[in-house]
């Protein structure tokens, strides 16, 4: 069903002289339909560069989200390698541990529009290949294709001008049964402290 939820982060991130970052993490929704907190991730993740052109990171979170009256607790392990070439391609694996894995596949381009300095733009389009081996569901296979637009957002004078903003669209095309398609919609506020 369609409804808006409230995702609030904080993250305190330390960066080091050789281009490698320590960052934790908090992630926290409020479901405006359900009228409570729905789930709390808390986590980390190592960014480093062990060659010019290749980023990894590796992460764990920890995920406690509401369950009916319960809550359940996940414990996931996270690695990124991303190639700085063009598109960006990254592969993704999420070790869902008393769960499954799951391997996503991604490309991104940065397209600059409306060249000028009070001007320009760098929109992101983007795209996923998800496969699942028992992670976030009960079958394995291929489990989606997911394209995404993101647009840096001009914030207003007075208070929301110290923010950065973004709008991030995501529509995803189940590539299996037991998968619906979607649409997100994210309005994205950040501010660095």
């Amino acid at each position: 069903s369609n409804h808006v939820v409230d995702r609030l982060s904080l993250e305190f991130k330390d960066e080091f002289e050789n281009e490698s970052s320590l960052a934790f993490s908090a992630l926290a929704n409020f479901d405006f339909q359900e009228e409570e907190m729905t789930k709390l991730d808390l986590g980390f993740n190592y960014d480093f560069y062990p060659k010019e052109d290749v980023n990894v990171q590796l992460g764990y979170t920890r995920k406690m989200s509401k369950v009916g009256n319960g809550r359940k607790d996940t414990d996931v392990f996270l690695s990124r390698v991303t190639f700085n070439v063009p598109y960006q391609p990254s592969l993704e694996t999420e070790i869902v541990v008393d769960d499954g894995t799951y391997f996503g596949l991604s490309a991104q381009k940065p397209i600059h529009i409306l060249d000028g300095r009070d001007y320009g733009r760098t929109i992101t389009a983007g795209a996923e290949l998800g496969y699942n081996v028992h992670a976030y569901r009960k079958e394995a296979g291929f489990s989606h294709f997911e394209t995404s637009l993101k647009v840096p957002l001009t914030m207003p004078r007075g208070f929301l001008s110290k923010f950065n903003g973004d709008v991030n669209v995501r529509y995803s095309v189940p590539l299996a049964d037991d998968i619906k398609e979607h649409w997100i919609v994210e309005l994205n506020l950040s501010k660095r402290l």
